[in-house]
């Protein structure tokens, strides 16, 4: 961070994103993007932008049909989180434990619950897109309205961008592929930030 631009994108919350990352870090940063980057912030001072909250008509009740419908029957709550332009959708809860977590990516492992419910979802609601984030959640934003909207904020900028779900599915993929298509820079997929430093200490 103090040679280069670095910034942030995540399908969490602010909250949730500076916890996970620590306040040392995030007062570095160039961009905080949270929510799929419908929430943005320069570091830890100044909002820059944020969308207003998803409210679509059918879609709660639906979670709420498909969170009863699930084989995996261990609840902690926080199922259905409302951020600014869009909703986290999980099975086992935000409020999960690590261990209750550890159980929940097991069985999504096994059956590959979060992909048939994306999958379902994206057909059921057109004008949303729904994807896999972090390890036990959905994220569901309006349509365009993914990480890929950050790039606007990056002007003759060559981009380096690690994700660990740029897979189609994966809430990751959207600005993968607009970086690619766009010809903005390289997208390095990694499973760790083990990887990521290790791809970093090679570039530099």
């Amino acid at each position: 961070c103090k040679n280069n631009s670095v910034s942030t994108v995540s399908g969490s919350n602010y909250e949730k994103t500076v916890e996970q990352l620590g306040e040392e870090i995030c007062s570095a940063l160039h961009y905080i993007f949270s929510c799929s980057g419908n929430n943005v912030r320069n570091n830890l001072t100044k909002l820059v932008e944020t969308k207003p909250l998803l409210h679509i008509p059918g879609l709660e009740n639906r979670l709420i049909e498909l969170l009863k419908l699930s084989t995996f029957t261990l609840r902690t709550g926080k199922h259905i989180e409302y951020r600014p332009g869009g909703i986290n959708f999980s099975i086992v809860g935000r409020n999960a434990s690590i261990e209750e977590r550890s159980l929940y990516v097991a069985y999504d492992t096994a059956i590959k619950e979060r992909q048939m419910l994306a999958d379902l979802l994206n057909r059921e609601f057109p004008n949303l897109e729904v994807s896999i984030g972090g390890e036990t959640g959905l994220d569901i934003v309006a349509f365009g309205c993914n990480k890929s909207q950050v790039t606007q904020y990056f002007d003759n900028t060559e981009l380096l961008f690690f994700g660990d779900a740029m897979y189609k599915s994966g809430n990751d993929y959207s600005l993968a592929k607009a970086i690619k298509d766009n010809n903005l820079g390289q997208v390095y997929p990694v499973n760790s930030w083990e990887d990521t430093y290790k791809i970093l200490l090679a570039l530099l």
